[in-house]
């Protein structure tokens, strides 16, 4: 289907944006990301409590901060979140991790904790935020009771970039002979370290992105360039790109991709890996959408990504491995 109209105006107003244009140029950057602000009127529902914790760990400690439903009163679901990025811009304070966390405690009366790992620099290479996101994870898998969440309950997710560390910290954990998350959500993913090529419908659809929205391959050297600080010419790490680990034993998984999105055949064929190795998932494509669209949850393919998140995190487990994807193009 054509980008929702919000998504239209934001491309077209920044159209002829080029990445060189931001570089050095605090105005033109203020400028950039201003067009990306919520909509006057949007404000994240009302009665979600909200504290700042920091989670001590060998590195000097990873800042969090836990929302529940005004009165502590939970339903027992939890989910640990963190924002996208690739692994060098976005904060805890971000819409797509502060207004997601309080949309989500609003529809399911359960506990989400989000995570402010350290972004890449010069001194921060990979590992270093998986290691935050592992940590972070880790003391609320320990401390979930305290916090209101059925450990049981207890998923593991985040967009993007931290789609990738949901994933890879649950390897670890697996690997380590821990206890794993109960579900995985892991929306607009990047597991692999080429992403599978698109169809020429998708090809199509991504002729119509501004540059700075387009995640082609060189945008994605990029990225994995500045992750682990040199070029990734090949990856046998599947910590770091878990599109090539042994995926047996996941838990659930639920994978949303956006429509028009370079992304979106990580995301998919990363489903078809996990259905392959025997892992329950659920793969949806939100209609209408660019990447990252649950940065923008007063947006209706937000929205209804949001909807789909709440209800699958809520229902009791799927069986049989399903797969699904949505219809609407």
């Amino acid at each position: 289907m054509p980008l929702e109209p919000y998504f239209q105006a934001l491309q077209d107003k920044i159209r002829d944006v080029q990445f060189t244009d931001l570089i050095g140029n605090p105005d033109a950057i203020a400028t950039f990301l201003g067009a990306f602000a919520p909509p006057v009127g949007y404000s994240p529902p009302a009665g979600v409590d909200i504290e700042d914790r920091t989670v001590d760990t060998p590195d000097g400690g990873v800042p969090i901060r836990i929302y529940r439903p005004a009165g502590k009163v939970t339903s027992g679901v939890g989910l640990v979140w963190a924002h996208d990025g690739g692994w060098a811009s976005g904060t805890i304070d971000d819409p797509g991790s502060h207004a997601f966390a309080q949309e989500i405690v609003h529809r399911t009366r359960g506990v989400v904790v989000t995570i402010d790992y350290r972004l890449v620099s010069e001194t921060v290479r990979y590992p270093a935020p998986l290691d935050d996101y592992a940590a972070a994870y880790g003391w609320v898998h320990d401390h979930a009771v305290e916090l209101g969440i059925d450990p049981e309950h207890l998923a593991l997710g985040g967009g993007g970039c931290a789609a990738n560390m949901a994933v890879a910290t649950t390897l670890r954990r697996r690997d380590a002979g821990l206890a794993l998350p109960a579900a995985l959500v892991v929306p607009f993913s990047l597991f692999h370290h080429v992403v599978p090529e698109g169809t020429p419908e998708q090809q199509e659809k991504w002729q119509t992105l501004a540059p700075t929205t387009a995640f082609n391959a060189p945008m994605v050297g990029f990225i994995w360039m500045n992750y682990t600080g040199a070029p990734l010419e090949h990856s046998d790490d599947p910590y770091l790109t878990p599109a090539i680990a042994d995926l047996s034993g996941l838990p659930r998984t639920l994978i949303i991709t956006s429509e028009y999105d370079h992304l979106a055949p990580d995301g998919e064929h990363f489903a078809r890996l996990l259905e392959e190795a025997g892992v329950d998932v659920t793969y949806l494509e939100e209609s209408g959408v660019q990447h990252a669209h649950l940065n923008f949850p007063w947006t209706e393919g937000a929205r209804r990504s949001l909807d789909v998140i709440a209800g699958w995190l809520t229902a009791p487990a799927m069986a049989g491995g399903a797969t699904v994807k949505a219809a609407a193009r």
